[in-house]
C-alpha cells in the first residue's frame, strides 16, 4: 500500500451522505461493514485506490477499513480559488476529497450554496487545491474569516423566472446554469465590462463568473442569505440510533475491549461498552451482530458470544426501545459473512 503524496494532512473529516460508507476492501465487489456520520475524524491511512480510501477511525470504536471517497471531506484552512472550477473558497468551508491529482493537490468537489431551502441544484463542481489548505479543524476566526463574507460592493439579483448563464469569461464558455427561481439570487458585482457584469454568488463555497444582461436591483429589505452549519459528529449518551430500527432483534451490551470480525478481519475494536442487536449465531460460538457505542459509527460483524452481556434492568428507557421517532441507519444492506 503506497502512501498518501507529501503534504497532505493525516486527518479529514467524514462528509454528508447515505449509504454504507466502510468497506473490507477497494474493490468494488468489497463488502460493506458500516455506516459513518458526517463530522467523524478519520485517519488516512494509505493512498486512495479508485473510490476506495484506507482509514482508521480512533474513536469508541477503533475501525479499520476502507472509506467510500464520496463521503471523504474537510474544512478550508485558507481561502482560495478551486482551481478548474468557477468557485471561491473561504475559511472552514467544507469540501469534499475525491482523491490526488498528479501533481499531489487534492482533487476537490465542491456544491456551492445560496442560503435557500431548498438550494437550488447547481454544480457540483470539481477543482483541484493545495493540500495544506484543507484540514479536519475549524480555524480560529480571525481577520481572514472576514474574507469568506461579501467585500461590500455593489449587490443586484440575477433575473428571476428563467435559468440563468454563467460564463467563464465575456463571450466565454458557459460554466454554470442557475435554473429558473421565483426570486432571484443575490449577487455581488465585483466589476462590470459593457453588457457584462464579473458576480459572487452565495454564502460559499461561492460561485465566481460573469453575467451578461440587466441585473435586478437588489431589494434593501431582503433577509440576508446565510450558509448551512457543517455538519458535526453525532453524540448520544442512550441507545444509539442505528440500532432502534427493528427492535424485534434481540438486543444486547457488548463489552469493552471485544473485537469485530468481518470475513476473518479484524475491523473494529471496543474502546467503550456498546450496543448490539443480534442476527444470528454460528456453531463455533460467534454472533452475528449490527453494533455501535454511539451514533457517530455503526457495524456489522462478528463477536464472540461471551462479549455480550444482558442489558441491565432500567439501562434503557422504554420509549427509545421502541425506535418511534429513530430512522432507519441507511438505505443500503450491509455485505453478509
Amino acid at each position: 500500500m503506497t502512501s498518501l503524496p507529501e503534504g497532505w494532512p493525516s486527518t479529514l473529516l467524514v462528509g454528508e451522505g447515505s449509504g454504507p460508507a466502510l468497506f473490507l476492501g477497494p474493490g468494488e465487489r468489497a463488502a460493506a461493514v458500516g455506516y459513518v456520520s458526517p463530522g467523524v475524524r478519520v485517519r488516512l491511512a494509505g493512498a486512495f485506490e479508485g473510490a476506495r480510501v484506507p482509514i482508521r477511525i480512533d474513536g469508541p470504536v477503533k475501525v479499520r477499513a476502507w472509506l467510500d471517497t464520496s463521503r471523504l471531506a474537510g474544512r478550508v484552512q485558507r481561502r482560495g480559488r478551486l482551481r478548474g472550477a468557477p468557485i471561491a473558497l473561504g475559511v472552514n468551508e467544507l469540501v469534499g476529497v475525491r482523491g490526488s491529482t498528479e501533481d499531489g493537490q487534492m482533487r476537490v468537489e465542491v456544491r456551492p450554496r445560496f442560503g435557500r431551502t431548498p438550494e437550488p441544484e447547481v454544480g457540483p463542481f470539481t477543482g483541484s487545491y493545495p493540500a495544506a489548505g484543507v484540514g479536519p479543524e475549524a480555524v480560529a476566526e480571525a481577520a481572514d474569516s472576514a474574507a469568506n463574507a461579501a467585500t461590500g460592493g455593489e449587490r443586484a439579483r440575477l433575473p428571476a423566472g428563467r435559468a440563468v448563464e454563467l460564463y467563464a469569461r465575456p463571450r466565454g464558455p458557459v460554466v454554470a446554469t442557475i435554473p429558473p427561481l421565483a426570486r432571484g439570487l443575490s449577487v455581488e458585482v465585483a466589476r462590470r465590462r459593457g453588457e457584462w457584469a464579473a458576480v459572487r454568488i452565495g454564502t460559499g463555497p461561492r460561485l465566481v463568473a460573469w453575467f451578461h444582461g440587466a441585473l435586478e436591483a437588489a431589494d434593501p429589505n431582503d433577509v440576508p442569505e446565510t450558509p448551512a452549519a457543517a455538519p458535526q459528529a453525532a453524540r448520544n449518551t442512550g441507545l444509539p440510533r442505528a440500532l432502534t430500527h427493528d427492535a424485534s432483534l434481540p438486543l444486547w451490551r457488548v463489552r469493552a475491549r471485544a473485537r469485530v470480525r468481518f470475513d476473518g478481519q479484524v475491523v473494529a475494536r471496543l474502546a467503550d461498552r456498546g450496543w448490539a442487536r443480534e442476527l444470528r449465531r454460528t456453531p463455533d460460538g460467534l454472533v452475528d451482530v449490527f453494533l455501535a457505542v454511539d451514533d457517530d459509527v455503526a457495524l456489522r460483524g462478528l463477536v464472540r458470544a461471551r462479549d455480550l452481556e444482558p442489558v441491565e434492568p432500567g439501562a434503557l428507557p422504554s420509549e427509545t426501545e421502541a425506535g418511534a421517532t429513530a430512522q432507519p441507519p441507511a438505505d443500503a444492506p450491509l455485505g453478509t459473512r
